[in-house]
């Protein structure tokens, strides 16, 4: 006797109770590899599960499929999600769990929203932002699966009101995010509560396409040919493994992060961690839609600009308001002086520039002031306004950046390549009990590139008594010190 549509569905949902690896790769059609089906496998069996993972090894994907499969399963269930902010809710795990309803060979159910599959009454799972701890309160039913994602960047309280969310019944946790910082909860679940969390850890070097070079040994030796071969295109490339290796090198903090899904190791030495530039970009990313005051004489837009000349690195441009940075430019022309000029005047007159006087820079900071912007040359070689304590200029600078940093008063937006440049900084004591930054000759010989990027930042927020403004007019007058 054939089964009735209603036999059929359940029992397709009682195997998806005990197998969910059938269910996501069946029912779902979403396939999966190794790493994902340990993870599926291990929310049904742990009540805490952690995840490190590098970047781009499906973790938001297995994540979104573990909530529709949880949500489907168990009728009456609640699935509850989240992360750093309420636009990587929707952008990434909401847009996955979208995706997979909507491959699915069997219809669901329910109604799909923007961030919520309501199936019935208090049967639903949602998309919660971070910065209201007490929408996580009260949650209680037989069935109830917490998705914390991108885990890192999450707060503290969220993690207090999902664990009292754990009161009864089949209640999980599931954590998974990129292990950017050394401290804080997530961390916690792999270091002094290991006990209560089933720990897993995924480098990109496991993941299918990296299969046939396990290690960054091995991808070197790779031909340029088969560094273009990708069994899963969605996963981290072999290419992008390989770029990371070169521009980053093995010991990087953003290398142990993003490639090997391991907490990064913070040297003595560093002059910013990985740890505070992350926090940067958690700020930049919360704040991104606060609406800007028009600037001022009082409170005008403060540029950093370093430099490049023909044949060398970038010419980076950043533009700041407060202690937000709200616009990066950068450019590999000869001479970027018209270049530079063309986008300084976006934001004259109320503008301060910091510019890199050094070789090139002297003429484009005197083309600068010629068109009547304020502009400040800095040349980090010379001496501090604090002899006792820097070596000199630079160190100054990029010192008073990083206590910038260690308090939470830089924004910076999530770009890689400026993370990346501002961890590879170091620094050391002379024997006079100064503070003195690595040479560029010095980075170079480890493997490490200019930090042009890095260079414009601390430029852009650059505080010393040495610096002052020099006024000239087009005619080129001797001008006065402000």
């Amino acid at each position: 006797m054939a089964e009735s549509p209603e036999q059929q569905l359940k029992r397709i949902l009682l195997r998806g109770r005990k197998d969910p690896v059938w269910f996501v790769e069946n029912v779902l059609a979403s396939p999966l590899w190794d790493a994902q089906r340990e993870i599926l496998d291990a929310i049904w069996k742990y009540d805490r599960v952690a995840v490190r993972a590098a970047h781009s090894v499906g973790k938001t994907y297995t994540a979104a499929r573990a909530a529709l499969t949880f949500l489907s399963v168990y009728p009456g269930s609640r699935v509850l999600t989240t992360a750093p902010t309420f636009a990587q809710v929707q952008r990434l795990l909401w847009s996955e769990i979208s995706s997979a309803y909507g491959k699915s060979k069997i219809p669901l159910g329910g109604e799909l929203l923007n961030t919520e599959l309501r199936m019935g009454p208090n049967w639903f799972a949602v998309g919660l932002s971070t910065d209201s701890p007490d929408r996580f309160q009260g949650h209680h039913a037989e069935h109830i699966l917490i998705i914390l994602d991108e885990a890192t960047g999450i707060d503290a309280n969220i993690w207090l009101a999902a664990e009292a969310n754990r009161a009864g019944g089949n209640a999980k946790i599931l954590a998974i995010g990129n292990p950017t910082r050394p401290s804080g909860p997530f961390y916690d679940c792999f270091t002094r509560s290991r006990d209560l969390w089933h720990c897993l850890s995924i480098s990109a070097f496991d993941s299918p396409n990296l299969a046939k070079y396990p290690t960054p040994r091995h991808l070197r030796e790779a031909d340029e040919e088969d560094l273009k071969r990708n069994p899963f295109p969605g996963l981290t490339s072999r290419q992008w493994v390989m770029d990371r290796l070169h521009e980053w090198g093995e010991d990087s903090p953003l290398f142990q992060s993003r490639v090997l899904g391991a907490f990064p190791d913070h040297s003595d030495d560093a002059v910013i961690t990985l740890d505070a530039a992350e926090r940067a970009a958690e700020l930049w990313d919360k704040n991104r839609d606060l609406k800007v005051s028009p600037p001022s004489k009082e409170d005008p837009w403060i540029a950093g600009l370093d430099l490049a000349g023909p044949g060398k690195d970038e010419t980076v441009l950043i533009i700041r308001r407060g202690n937000r940075v709200a616009e990066m430019l950068s450019t590999t022309q000869p001479d970027p002086r018209g270049w530079v000029l063309q986008k300084l005047l976006k934001y004259a007159p109320y503008l301060i520039v910091y510019a890199d006087e050094v070789g090139l820079g002297y003429h484009a900071v005197s083309h600068i002031r010629d068109q009547g912007i304020k502009v400040i040359g800095v040349n980090v070689g010379k001496a501090p306004s604090a002899p006792k304590r820097f070596f000199n200029l630079r160190a100054e600078l990029l010192w008073g950046l990083r206590e910038k940093f260690d308090k939470g008063e830089v924004e910076i937006p999530r770009d890689e390549q400026l993370i990346s440049q501002l961890t590879s900084l170091k620094y050391n004591i002379t024997p006079r009990g100064q503070i003195a930054m690595e040479t560029k000759t010095s980075m170079q010989k480890r493997g490490v590139k200019s930090p042009d990027k890095a260079d414009a930042l601390y430029l852009c927020f650059a505080q010393s008594p040495k610096l002052k403004i020099r006024h000239r007019s087009r005619s080129k007058s001797p001008g006065v010190i402000a």
